[in-house]
């Protein structure tokens, strides 16, 4: 992989390009936030690392690195992250040209977009890359340290996941997913019964929600009970500072 200035960019950035002489054959992964990064194939110099999030030291070594936020959204905190990226030297991609990143590539929105039918998939930094990847031309496409594995935001994120492998798969993309990923975890498909396991599972949610329902009720009743007795120390209070002299 080479690189050379993008105007578009910025003054000092840097635009990635495919080598002439690369070979057929490109391997890309893509590197998230969770523990199981530190197993991505940092020694392989067949396969190129593109990073997202703040560096971790499991990073040992990266091609490309995503910081797509708007910046003035980050904490404080993260401007040692920023001047890291800026030091580097690599490929940063960013959403526009900023000072802060002097080395920043600004991200190929529109042809990706264009090329994927919208944006209703694009619901993290991992699908951008993803999509990226694809759009490059990748032929062997691996995910460490990526799990979109609680509820919240990671609820809407997984799915744009899912769907960029699969659509990778469709293209005939090999896909490795690190065996500890989430994302190698799947519901019943509909209409199919549910498996032991998640009849087993769901009985367990209706025990603690039982349990839950009783400690609540305990909550409550401790908290009338809390509610009254600070109503008797008002008035004894009141009594003490008002009844224990007689004239």
């Amino acid at each position: 992989m080479t690189t050379k200035k993008s105007k578009s960019a910025g003054k000092g950035a840097v635009k990635a390009v495919p080598s002439p002489s690369s070979p057929k054959e490109r391997k890309i992964a893509v590197i998230g936030t969770t523990p199981h990064r530190a197993n991505a194939p940092y020694d392989d110099p067949a396969w190129e690392i593109w990073g997202v999030g703040r560096w971790h030291p499991d990073v040992r070594r990266w091609d490309r690195w995503f910081e797509i936020h708007d910046l003035a959204t980050l904490k404080a905190d993260y401007d040692d992250h920023l001047k890291y990226l800026a030091d580097s030297g690599k490929p940063v991609y960013v959403r526009e040209p900023t000072p802060k990143i002097p080395n920043g590539v600004v991200y190929p929105r529109e042809p990706i977009v264009e090329r994927f039918g919208g944006t209703y998939f694009f619901t993290s930094t991992i699908a951008w890359m993803t999509a990226l990847a694809l759009h490059e031309g990748v032929t062997h496409l691996g995910l460490w340290g990526v799990d979109m594995a609680t509820h919240g935001e990671y609820a809407t994120q997984k799915p744009g996941c899912k769907h960029f492998i699969a659509v990778a798969r469709l293209m005939g993309v090999e896909v490795v997913v690190s065996r500890h990923s989430d994302l190698l975890r799947e519901p019943a498909s509909y209409p199919e019964p549910e498996s032991l396991l998640a009849r087993k599972i769901r009985d367990r949610v209706a025990d603690v929600d039982k349990h839950l329902e009783q400690r609540q009720a305990h909550l409550k009743s401790l908290e009338l009970e809390i509610a009254h007795l600070r109503g008797m120390k008002f008035d004894l209070q009141y009594f003490l500072d008002n009844w224990t002299e007689e004239r």
